[in-house]
């Protein structure tokens, strides 16, 4: 193979695709990044196993071939050359770049060797916006869970409802739901890993994503960068049935402050789950977290409406911190009893909500 092609264009493809090249993977091909040379341009490709990266550059092509070298080599070289334009050709197993100041060959493995990209046959097909699509991943993923024991919560349900689209997240502790509205009509279920979405929300620009399901997969496209990812297998909880059909008590605060005052809660229950004592009395709401070795705090932030009856229930201060910080001005909080799970929502009435189990309440 040999091309020329711009350093920025090649750096910011490498960016992309190196990441999914650990070099924590037993197998050394997948810590190298698959080049391929075609009639239209270059191609870099990275998988796991899991999903598949791909980026499209263009390049002036004298010879097509391909060849795949190590991703963090590659990486660490092109950001410390200092040349704007690149020659790049293989010689065997070697891939050379040279450059007006510059020289470099890097030992590389058989393309032929290296993991095929499923080619899945077109399904269902959306577009959506990127922006509102990174709020609603990020809105929710932080619910999803991070160990293996049950694999559906590895991921998160996308629910096509005609001209809908719900995102939701659970660990089986707590939950995050939100709802967007999409121009496409469509409809199913499908669970995307969580590992997929992060990196989908780390490598989409402010244009358009094309988003399709075939099969076990799902592809995303956005301009000359395709994700492709593996479908979770199972059925993910019925969140429906978890959620309260009505609350005994709701009441509303600034969100801001009771994020910063479970902060300073949660300096003081590390060592217990993060748990946090909540008590509402008049209008104040007074948080209370306490360690054997660390010490204890209280402290309160007030209500907007004052409550009848006092009301307790103890809460893992993380979990309210993390909802928190997707919820700007006032945050409704939504109780049953001390038992039963609690509610937040943006006062303002965005369709997004998030559920946290109690924690005994001491």
């Amino acid at each position: 193979m040999k091309c020329m092609c711009e350093k920025e264009n090649l750096i910011q493809a490498v960016n992309i695709v190196g990441r999914l090249a650990t070099a924590r993977s037993t197998l050394p091909i997948l810590q190298n990044i698959y080049l391929e040379l075609t009639d239209t341009g270059l191609v870099l490709r990275s998988t796991d196993l899991e999903q598949t990266l791909e980026a499209k550059i263009d390049a002036e092509v004298k010879e097509k071939g391909r060849v795949t070298v190590p991703a963090r080599l590659v990486t660490e070289y092109l950001q410390n050359n200092t040349d704007h334009s690149l020659t790049l050709f293989t010689d065997d197993l070697t891939l050379h770049i040279h450059s007006t100041n510059h020289q470099a060959s890097f030992k590389g493995l058989a393309a032929e060797e290296y993991p095929s990209l499923p080619q899945a046959k077109v399904g269902q097909k959306v577009e959506l916006q990127s922006e509102e699509l990174v709020a609603a991943i990020n809105r929710t993923i932080f619910a999803a869970a991070l160990d293996d024991t049950r694999p559906v919560l590895g991921g998160l349900l996308w629910r096509f409802g005609g001209d809908s689209l719900e995102l939701v997240g659970t660990d089986g502790y707590r939950l995050a739901y939100t709802k967007a509205k999409i121009a496409t009509k469509l409809t199913g279920d499908y669970i995307i890993p969580r590992r997929s979405l992060q990196e989908l929300v780390r490598i989409l620009g402010p244009d358009k994503v094309e988003v399709s399901f075939a099969g076990t997969q799902v592809k995303f496209r956005q301009g000359e960068v395709e994700l492709t990812s593996r479908i979770l297998e199972g059925k993910f909880p019925d969140y429906a049935a978890i959620l309260p059909k009505k609350s005994e008590l709701k009441v509303t605060v600034a969100s801001s402050a009771l994020a910063q005052s479970l902060k300073l809660a949660s300096l003081f229950s590390r060592d217990s789950a993060y748990s946090t004592k909540l008590t509402l009395e008049g209008d104040k709401l007074r948080l209370h977290a306490s360690s054997v070795s660390l010490g204890d705090n209280v402290n309160e932030v007030t209500l907007n409406t004052p409550v009848d009856k006092p009301f307790a229930i103890s809460l893992n201060a993380q979990y309210l911190i993390e909802a928190l910080s997707h919820i700007s001005g006032e945050v409704s909080l939504e109780f049953v009893d001390s038992k039963s799970p609690i509610v937040l929502r943006p006062s303002a009435g965005a369709d997004y909500l998030y559920l946290v189990m109690p924690l005994r309440l001491e």
